[in-house]
């Protein structure tokens, strides 16, 4: 699949990049690299998806550097679930959660809307049936 330019939020558009059984790579620029993929393989009836936002010397190949939404830089694990893909903690890595640590309630609100918009994209073009 060719990249695709998706806009996500006034302020953030991303090149998508789709690796085919290994979740996809949403490349904002400046403002950094994440990871999106299913939470859950082999289970299509789950809307789950985890987002990897890395972290400062990010050593997982894919050179994932965070997400910077207002002042705030985040870096860790969320996980994606429900109807709204609400933007929650990963229960395997619980501490790397990175909303509870923005002080500032509308750049936390910005965080997670833009979370649940990158995995709601992933699920809507990966749809996990085919």
């Amino acid at each position: 699949m060719r990249p695709q330019v998706v806009t996500l939020s006034d302020t953030h558009t991303a090149t998508v990049h789709m690796m085919r059984g290994a979740g996809a790579i949403y490349d904002f620029g400046a403002l950094g690299k994440v990871h999106a993929q299913s939470a859950y393989f082999g289970q299509p009836d789950r809307a789950d998806v985890t987002i990897s936002l890395g972290s400062p010397g990010d050593k997982s190949g894919y050179g994932l550097t965070g997400l910077h939404v207002g002042d705030c830089h985040l870096t860790g694990i969320a996980m994606c679930t429900g109807d709204g893909m609400s933007a929650q903690a990963h229960p395997h890595y619980p501490d790397r959660f990175p909303l509870p640590d923005i002080h500032d309630a509308d750049t936390r609100a910005d965080s997670g809307d833009l979370l649940s918009g990158i995995a709601q994209h992933y699920y809507d073009v990966v749809s996990f049936t085919g």
